[in-house]
């Protein structure tokens, strides 16, 4: 059989999973079952994939190590999704949504263009060149951009950025220099979640259409004073381990009729802090709006 649909697994019922070598005739059974959805799981090679007309989504899990430059002839790919050992170029015009987990991902190049309106782009577990980050920051229209356990150490790559609307980090264990955020004027969602070398929040400061900013398990804060500028800003969380070292959450109370902050309440905190509350569905709406 030269591909099995289950419907019982992750992938649900309408996705032609592949094991072993990818072939024409396989290629052609598949356009012909009318299926837009490809799972990729042992072969290392997938130089047919271009055979598929009308393949929307895509899903490589690579154990071997696999070159992804044929997936740059699918020009209706909108979902793609990386796993395992991969290298190589990619080109896509309509993609959405990218997901890239694990690989040997040392000198990675991209380019995407004409990406539609809503998309999100989504990295995890790569060793990523810059280049690939800024190449694919300048996507006319991405609005989402989330980049998980790297080795990033700044922000830099977000310069001549398109106009992203969320930005969320998560386990960038080097990342201490935000400067860059200059370049995204318009965000409204920031994220931090463990990344502990932040320590100062001075250039969040300019984000005057920040919405919504979460700090979690982010280590020592030297202070939210910065904040105070930001005036769009709706809902901040200080889960976990994250600590402001001066202690003054008072410094946002004037805007506590409009503003929702959660926090680990801590012994040198003032007692201002007790004042906050928290709006739950706005908080929901906007992890809805922005990152699911």
């Amino acid at each position: 059989m030269p591909f099995v649909r289950n419907p019982d697994s992750f992938y649900g019922p309408d996705a032609a999973i592949v094991r072993g070598e990818l072939t024409p005739q396989d290629c052609h059974a598949i356009e012909e079952a009318g299926l837009h959805h490809v799972v990729i799981g042992s072969t290392s090679d997938i130089s047919n994939l271009s055979r598929i007309r009308g393949l929307t989504k895509l899903d490589v899990q690579a154990v071997d190590p696999v070159d992804l430059g044929p997936v740059s002839g699918l020009v209706e790919l909108r979902h793609l999704s990386v796993g395992g050992n991969w290298h190589g170029e990619i080109s896509l015009a309509l993609l959405v949504d990218l997901e890239v987990f694990g690989g040997d991902v040392k000198r990675p190049r991209a380019s995407v263009t004409g990406v539609l309106p809503g998309s999100k782009l989504r990295f995890a577990q790569g060793n990523f060149d810059e280049k690939l980050l800024t190449a694919l920051s300048r996507s006319a229209s991405l609005q989402t951009l989330a980049v998980h356990d790297t080795r990033i150490k700044d922000l830099g790559w977000l310069e001549d950025a398109a106009p992203i609307r969320a930005l969320s980090f998560t386990k960038c264990s080097v990342l201490a220099d935000l400067g860059g955020l200059r370049h995204v004027p318009g965000l409204k969602f920031l994220k931090f979640e463990r990344c502990r070398k932040l320590g100062r929040l001075d250039t969040i400061e300019p984000l005057a259409s920040l919405e919504l900013l979460q700090l979690d398990d982010c280590g020592e804060i030297e202070s939210l004073d910065p904040l105070r500028h930001c005036g769009a800003l709706r809902l901040v969380t200080l889960n976990g381990d994250t600590r402001v070292q001066d202690g003054r959450i008072s410094v946002l109370a004037p805007r506590a009729e409009t503003l929702s902050v959660r926090f680990v309440d801590r012994p040198t905190y003032d007692r201002a802090a007790a004042t906050f509350g928290f709006d739950e569905a706005y908080f929901a709406s906007a992890y809805a709006a922005y990152m699911n």
